[in-house]
């Protein structure tokens, strides 16, 4: 393997790419999810009666 230079430097570059990609979609993500909305109005109605329980009790 004498070109394992160049198969590392392919290897890398490419790694890059990946996790660009990766962290591109989790921003989409994370801009879709914060327009939506206020996050605890999505919740499940139970959730919400012990988010509020929670922030009653720690207050």
């Amino acid at each position: 393997m004498d070109d394992y230079k160049e198969m590392y430097c392919h290897l890398a570059h490419e790694v890059e790419k990946a996790m660009r990609i990766l962290v591109k979609a989790q921003q989409d993500c994370e801009e879709m999810y914060l327009a939506q909305g206020d996050a605890e109005e999505q919740l499940p109605r139970e959730t919400q009666q012990e988010t509020q329980k929670q922030k009653t009790v720690s207050a």
